[in-house]
Protein backbone atom coordinates (compact mmCIF):
# COMPACT_ATOMS: atom_id res chain seq x y z
CA UNK A 1 0.00 0.00 0.00
CA UNK A 2 1.53 3.44 -0.97
CA UNK A 3 0.88 6.85 1.22
CA UNK A 4 -1.47 8.11 -0.63
CA UNK A 5 -3.59 11.59 0.76
CA UNK A 6 -6.80 9.76 -1.38
CA UNK A 7 -6.10 7.04 0.71
CA UNK A 8 -9.43 6.33 3.14
CA UNK A 9 -7.24 4.96 5.92
CA UNK A 10 -4.12 7.80 5.57
CA UNK A 11 -7.18 10.24 5.88
CA UNK A 12 -8.56 8.72 9.43
CA UNK A 13 -5.65 8.45 10.73
CA UNK A 14 -4.36 12.07 9.81
CA UNK A 15 -7.48 13.14 10.95
CA UNK A 16 -7.18 11.15 14.30
CA UNK A 17 -3.38 12.59 14.92
CA UNK A 18 -5.10 16.17 14.39
CA UNK A 19 -7.73 15.62 16.71
CA UNK A 20 -7.23 16.39 20.57
CA UNK A 21 -8.41 13.77 22.90
CA UNK A 22 -10.69 14.47 25.93
CA UNK A 23 -7.68 14.35 28.78
CA UNK A 24 -5.57 17.06 27.39
CA UNK A 25 -2.87 15.25 26.21
CA UNK A 26 -2.85 15.10 21.87
CA UNK A 27 -2.67 11.87 20.03
CA UNK A 28 0.16 12.20 18.86
CA UNK A 29 1.96 12.77 22.35
CA UNK A 30 -0.46 9.73 23.69
CA UNK A 31 0.99 7.76 21.04
CA UNK A 32 4.91 8.22 22.21
CA UNK A 33 4.08 8.05 25.46
CA UNK A 34 2.73 4.73 24.92
CA UNK A 35 5.90 3.71 22.31
CA UNK A 36 8.71 4.70 25.31
CA UNK A 37 6.63 2.44 27.83
CA UNK A 38 6.69 -0.11 25.32
CA UNK A 39 9.85 -0.02 24.55
CA UNK A 40 10.85 0.09 28.52
CA UNK A 41 8.81 -2.74 29.09
CA UNK A 42 6.50 -1.15 30.97
CA UNK A 43 2.68 -1.18 31.70
CA UNK A 44 1.44 2.08 30.10
CA UNK A 45 -1.74 1.56 32.08
CA UNK A 46 -0.53 0.83 35.10
CA UNK A 47 -0.74 4.18 37.68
Amino acid sequence: MSIDSGNPIIHYAKKFLNSSSGNGSSPQTQIMTLAIAVDNNRDPTAK
